[in-house]
């Protein structure tokens, strides 16, 4: 518990100030949005239906869509309690992020204390290897937060070693099985380094060479490990058979790694400055506390010394992680995939293999603490030295691996109008967002969905996308969308159909609203109903034919003059794209700070006179202006004299700021000439409280 408890406070320090933001940010609106929702709605099944739980409400009328992507169901029920204690649903997703953060340093330096390694250097490498840069790049990110379980299971590996009996080989098999409901990638890597592991032990204990029969014991754990994994994989399996998906090697190879990945550090370390950084998890080099302190390890090693056997454990898990990472390019992963192809060949990001690697290498760095002290202080007389030493490593492995990654997400934590309207509907069937993208921004719905009920939503966005549905949102996008599709929609069947005004696209507009028209026209659709979300609005449409077979009566009528005033304001057809068309950003300048309302000012102008603004988005969604107006620039007739009078050629637009307005973000403004062509231009700024 002592040694937990400095873990996770070291955890807490390094993360800073992660522990502070825990309940209002998530790392990020895309896989953050998209983790959150999973333990949502593992929280939500488990109460109310856990029979069901791989049926999540996403990607309507799917089946087990829990599968499609990694189910991380142990992190869900890890949350439950995080729940019960009043946490949003991005307060448990990060509290569970930090309890797992502070699980690596603590699983690692458990293992190196059952292979000797005293305390205090044990703890020291465990915290130099789970500070490292693939740490830092997952940060908020859940999926493999519990890598430090590997260490863990390796410590019931040792344990098996030294007693070869069935107990402990049915501990081993339960850790493993167990494992595996976290992740099954985490699984796979697990067993991989398992294996590593009693291969080690064989070769440098020759007492565990004496009885190979006694490896037998462990059957009983591998059966038992296999009972526990079979309801993962026989879904996940029954899954991609069904529905057809595939993990091709041109996607793993596309994220393997390269030699060069291990002398690449993120971006937020400064320490590490001196090498190439990224801000993903193709960072992984291993830290340089943890590289010093694993090269002593091996240059202090001689015949006899208690830290050699440490010392070479760690070295061969770090080697076989390394070449592991290379994926397909690499001699390990082949040859994974060739003995076991339903456990490795679905692996996408080769780079995880770095999780095994930095096991290895927080062994070696503790091997290396441990040397260091006993060649100044063999006798252990002087305890003051050895304090001070211990203590200055420590400084050593922070200073070395302090990171400052800006938390500024601000996933919805209040149900919006939208919200509260469709959890006040029946819907009669799965709910349909238009327009519709299966991308990154939809894991936004996926996240709203839980304030009217985990109600079942054609849209989602995850590793895996059926087939149909990106047939239907192709079929959404096209400029003549079809009674075909109406046709599709009643045969899913979809209930209700949401358009958010905000979010369609310039270019989609048009064929959206004049598909919904038709489907009004034909008594196809009814309604709507609208609602308004920060002075733009939402229309919820009822598809009727599912709607009666539910046995519900159209009652959505409130919105319907407001959108046919929309209809009739939509023009048929917008004019085309033209980059040469004189326009001009010239504020909020690239990456500017904005604290408040932002100020969008700049100029549009052609021969015929001044380009009209005619739309202005941020992160893709368009803002209603406060105030906006035109006016004189004559430094733009002085550059540029062909273009005529400049009395109204410069342009300002405030926008208003809203709740969830943090962090980075992109505006987009198009302008439109007076002959219908028009040009978008971009910039981004960072939101700042």
């Amino acid at each position: 518990m002592i040694d937990f408890l400095v873990c996770f406070l070291a955890a807490v320090a390094w993360s800073w100030p992660y522990p502070r933001l825990l309940d209002v940010t998530l790392r990020d609106p895309y896989d953050g949005e998209a983790q959150t929702w999973v333990l949502s709605w593992v929280r939500h099944a488990l109460k109310t239906n856990p029979i069901e739980i791989f049926q999540a409400n996403i990607l309507a009328p799917a089946r087990d869509v829990l599968a499609f992507t990694e189910p991380l169901i142990g992190y869900g029920v890890l949350s439950l309690p995080f729940s019960f204690f009043g946490l949003s649903p991005a307060g448990c997703v990060n509290a569970v992020c930090l309890l797992m953060l502070a699980l690596v340093p603590f699983g690692i330096s458990r293992l190196a204390r059952t292979l000797g390694v005293p305390r205090v250097p044990a703890l020291i490498g465990g915290c130099a290897a789970a500070f490292a840069p693939l740490s830092a790049a997952n940060l908020g990110f859940v999926y493999f937060s519990a890598w430090g379980g590997i260490a863990l299971i390796l410590v019931l590996t040792e344990r098996f070693l030294r007693s070869r009996t069935v107990r402990s080989g049915l501990w081993l098999g339960a850790g493993i099985g167990l494992i595996a409901w976290f992740s099954l990638q985490l699984f796979a890597f697990t067993v991989a380094a398992v294996a590593v592991h009693l291969a080690l032990g064989l070769v440098l204990e020759p007492r565990f060479r004496r009885e190979p029969g006694s490896l037998l014991r462990v059957l009983p754990g591998v059966l038992l490990a296999c009972l526990l994994v079979s309801p993962l994989g026989l879904t996940l399996w029954k899954v991609r058979q069904r529905e057809g998906f595939t993990r091709a090697e041109a996607e793993t190879r596309k994220y393997s790694a390269t030699l060069s990945s291990w002398v690449t550090s993120t971006a937020v370390q400064p320490a590490h400055r001196f090498l190439k950084t990224t801000t993903s998890e193709s960072a992984l080099y291993p830290g340089s506390a943890t590289l010093l302190l694993g090269l002593l390890a091996l240059v202090l090693a001689r015949k006899g010394a208690p830290h050699v056997r440490v010392a070479l454990c760690g070295l061969g898990l770090g080697l076989f992680g390394l070449l592991a990472s290379l994926g397909p390019n690499g001699p390990v992963y082949p040859a994974l995939v060739t003995l076991a192809p339903p456990l490795f060949g679905g692996i996408r990001s080769a780079f995880r293999f770095g999780y095994v690697a930095e096991t290895g290498f927080g062994l070696l760095a503790a091997a290396g603490a441990w040397a260091l002290v006993s060649r100044v202080d063999p006798s252990r007389k002087r305890p003051r030295l050895a304090s001070s030493l211990f203590a200055g490593l420590a400084l050593v492995v922070f200073a070395d691996g302090f990171q400052r990654y800006p938390f500024d997400h601000r996933p919805p934590r209040e149900p919006s109008a939208t919200d509260r309207l469709l959890a006040s509907l029946e819907p009669g069937g799965p709910i349909l967002f238009v327009p519709m993208t299966n991308r990154p921004g939809e894991t936004r719905l996926m996240l709203r969905s839980g304030f009217w009920g985990f109600r079942p939503l054609v849209n989602g966005n995850i590793s895996y996308i059926p087939e149909r549905h990106r047939a239907l949102a192709a079929d959404l996008a096209k400029e003549e969308i079809g009674l075909p599709v109406l046709e599709t929609l009643e045969s899913w069947p979809v209930g209700l159909v949401v358009c958010e005004e905000a979010a369609i696209p310039l270019r989609q507009r048009s064929p959206l609203i004049r598909f919904l028209s038709e489907g009004l026209e034909s008594g196809r659709f009814e309604g709507p109903e609208v609602a308004r979300e920060a002075g733009e609005r939402v229309f919820v449409f009822g598809v009727r034919k599912i709607r009666r077979a539910a046995g519900l009566s159209g009652l959505l009528e409130g919105g319907k003059s407001e959108f046919q005033k929309m209809a009739s304001e939509t023009p048929a057809r917008l004019g085309e794209d033209d980059p040469g068309l004189p326009a001009s950003i010239d504020e909020p300048t690239e990456g500017l700070a904005v604290r408040g309302a932002l100020r969008v000012r700049g100029w549009a102008q052609t021969e015929a006179g001044p380009a009209g603004v005619i739309d202005i988005r941020i992160q893709g969604r368009r803002r209603t202006p406060v105030s906006e107006r035109r006016m004189p620039r004559p430094d733009v007739a002085a550059a540029l004299p062909h273009l005529g009078d400049p009395s109204r050629a410069g342009y300002e637009v405030v926008l208003p700021r809203y709740p969830e307005d943090a962090g980075p973000a992109f505006v987009d403004v198009t302008f439109q000439a007076a002959d219908g062509r028009i040009r978008t231009l971009r910039t981004s700024i960072r939101w700042v409280d």
